[in-house]
């Protein structure tokens, strides 16, 4: 009787929702990626750009089925194919993050992770009392509201989330009869694990705050800042900001043959990336090369068609009034400011 009441109250609803035009009006803000108005919840409004980030993310996968286009790599491919004017570092969906990054192989991969700490869990369960049943089932609501909410956002990216998600399930895993019985040994491996984790977090740690702190510094202490940049890019080799930030100073500093030095480093940790290029572009420029700043504007432009800094640059380059990067930086901090609309 309640379940035939629920099914008619939310066929009411619907019904209401289809003929008010509100399916309508959020099927077409979820679709045209209209702009969030300020002081809206999120979610409360359907505009964003995940149709068209999702719609590239499939795209990928069904060009790149059995291993994907490699972890992280998603930005670069998005930003060839977008029909929006984001550039979204993540899927914004954790089952077609790991589909289009890690093809069909890592999503069963992962599937088959959860189905079988999942069965740990029903082993664990049932010769537990009441209430160690009640306390499993509370520790494994933070991975269904992971997967849940990951199914539509990012914010699984966030370590210090997935982290709590994963140690509640681990406690629960734990529970097992079987590895009640050798938790001493399986305790020692995870503690030696887990401090060589911690040693290779902490490289990367430091340069995230020798990075922070040469941003911080850029405009009011540059000589700081590229002490603090230079720490950065020798903690970080994979990383490409550092030197970019760097080549982004020196310009301002008027010094092109450092600046073009600095992108060029960019450019080989990650030539993927347009927006080393740019700065490469505009330093080229800056030290009386044209022709290199022509070879990496375009390059730029191949990476991100839509961009429309690096046409203006193009289109300047060679004149008496070349882009700056006080110009670029600028125009770029608005337009990214006016992806919430007033």
């Amino acid at each position: 009787m309640l379940a035939a009441a629920a099914v008619a109250v939310a066929a009411t609803m619907a019904a209401l929702a289809i003929s008010g035009g509100a399916v309508a009006r959020g099927w077409h803000q979820f679709t045209t990626d209209t702009p969030v108005h300020g002081g809206v919840q999120r979610f409360a409004e359907l505009g964003s750009g995940r149709y068209d980030f999702w719609r590239v993310a499939l795209r990928d996968f069904v060009d790149h089925p059995l291993g994907g286009l490699g972890q992280d790599n998603f930005a670069q491919q998005y930003l060839v194919a977008r029909h929006t004017g984001e550039e979204p570092t993540w899927v914004h969906s954790l089952v077609l993050r790991l589909l289009s990054h890690t093809g069909a192989v890592g999503f069963l991969l992962f599937a088959a992770f959860l189905a079988l700490a999942l069965g740990a869990v029903r082993r664990a369960s049932r010769d537990a009392d009441r209430r160690r049943r009640l306390a499993m089932c509370a520790a494994l609501v933070p991975l269904i509201v992971w997967v849940v909410h990951g199914g539509v956002d990012w914010f699984w990216e966030i370590p210090a989330l997935s982290g709590a998600v994963f140690a509640f399930l681990g406690a629960v895993v734990a529970l097992e009869p079987s590895r009640e019985r050798a938790g001493a040994s399986r305790l020692s491996v995870a503690l030696i694990g887990a401090a060589g984790a911690l040693a290779l977090l902490v490289p990367a740690y430091l340069g995230e705050r020798a990075l922070s702190a040469g941003r911080s510094l850029a405009p009011s202490r540059p000589t700081m800042a590229m002490h603090e940049l230079s720490q950065a890019a020798s903690l970080e080799p994979l990383s490409n900001v550092p030197q970019t930030l760097a080549a982004g100073i020196e310009l301002r500093a008027g010094d092109g043959a450092s600046a073009l030095r600095l992108a060029d480093a960019s450019v080989r940790r990650d030539r993927g990336d347009w927006v080393p290029w740019l700065v490469d572009g505009l330093a080229a420029g800056e030290a009386g090369r044209p022709a290199v700043e022509r070879a990496a504007l375009t390059r730029a432009r191949a990476l991100d068609p839509r961009e429309p800094v690096i046409a203006l640059a193009q289109r300047r380059a060679g004149t008496r009034a070349p882009l700056t990067i006080t110009e670029a930086a600028s125009l770029l901090a608005a337009r990214a400011h006016a992806r919430v609309a007033p």
